[in-house]
């Protein structure tokens, strides 16, 4: 038999656990979930110890992790290949939570109703949107995200730059005794991305522009097809949720459409069930190629960080549209 006490604390952390337990990416965040990074104050610590950070996912955790190096303790609740719709939340993970500083989330509700479920889980904690500042790609009206934009915006660079001042900018506030260390992280990390971009360039080059046409699973690369100049001619599921399925009709509509392209691939998110594509592919004639989109892989595979990441998905990209 529980004590009080004991229940007193089972029963918030149990219904934190169930909230994370529910799908994400079912509309905006309400305001007030997110910490603007100007209102950040230092947390009272004693004196040595390094902030604790939590990152919602693997990317915005290995961003993180350049910016933060050995100066903050780091926990990432998505594991390599996890999906933040289907996120199932683990004891470890509420702990994480409840005794973080701070916690990273993408921004542009990505994550969806888990932000509300880790508020719940760590009302104290401020939340910090690694995409303040960015302007979003705007959607259609009714889509998963509730209008709030489409959220993947890591796809470009040059966003991701903007993700390593945020956090350095944060982290400072919350810890200003390595300010320093911070900015120059992000400074040297955003020389690697500067990099990165024309080391893309250069590969796009040998690609036709007739042939920068994608067909993709979901609107994921929204942002890299505008910052390298291709066109998203078709897309499975008419969403930005992994969650969502096609009708036969919208089906039939996106095989007649791609019939009259000169596509010759459909591009599929590794975190995303490849079924739907498989079955396109099969009817039209296409390959099926994966990307790492939404998640790292583990450290033994090709993604295992954001720059492994974008020149794998690049290779594969200009590779099956030669």
């Amino acid at each position: 038999m529980l004590s009080d006490r004991a229940l007193s604390r089972l029963i918030p952390a149990l219904l934190a656990l169930l909230l994370l337990t529910t799908g994400a990416c079912a509309g905006p965040v309400r305001p007030g979930v997110i910490t603007p990074i100007e209102a950040l104050t230092p947390p009272e610590m004693p004196v040595g110890k390094l902030l604790d950070v939590v990152a919602t996912t693997t990317i915005a955790g290995d961003i993180l992790a350049q910016v933060g190096g050995d100066a903050i303790n780091l926990n990432v609740l998505l594991k390599p290949g996890g999906d933040p719709h289907s996120f199932q939340a683990r004891p470890s993970d509420l702990r994480s939570v409840s005794e973080a500083d701070v916690i990273f989330v993408s921004g542009f509700s990505l994550e969806g109703t888990m932000l509300e479920s880790l508020r719940s889980a760590a009302p104290g904690v401020p939340m910090v949107d690694l995409s303040e500042g960015i302007d979003p790609l705007r959607v259609q009206p009714g889509d998963e995200h509730g209008g709030a934009g489409n959220p993947h915006v890591w796809l470009d660079p040059a966003n991701v730059m903007r993700w390593a001042e945020n956090a350095a900018l944060a982290l400072g506030r919350m810890d200003p005794e390595h300010q320093e260390l911070f900015d120059r992280n992000a400074r040297g990390y955003e020389l690697v991305l500067a990099s990165l971009q024309d080391w893309i360039e250069a590969q796009i080059a040998f690609l036709a522009p007739e042939r920068r046409r994608l067909v993709t699973d979901h609107r994921e690369l929204d942002y890299f097809a505008q910052r390298y100049g291709f066109e998203i001619t078709g897309t499975l599921v008419a969403s930005f949720s992994s969650d969502a399925e096609p009708s036969a009709r919208e089906l039939a509509d996106l095989e007649t459409q791609l019939h009259g392209l000169d596509a010759s691939a459909i591009f599929v998110s590794s975190t995303v069930n490849p079924k739907l594509a498989e079955r396109v592919a099969a009817d039209m004639g296409f390959k099926v190629v994966q990307l790492y989109i939404g998640s790292l892989s583990d450290p033994a595979g090709p993604a295992p960080d954001y720059i492994a990441l974008m020149k794998y998905n690049v290779r594969a990209i200009v590779v099956a549209l030669r």
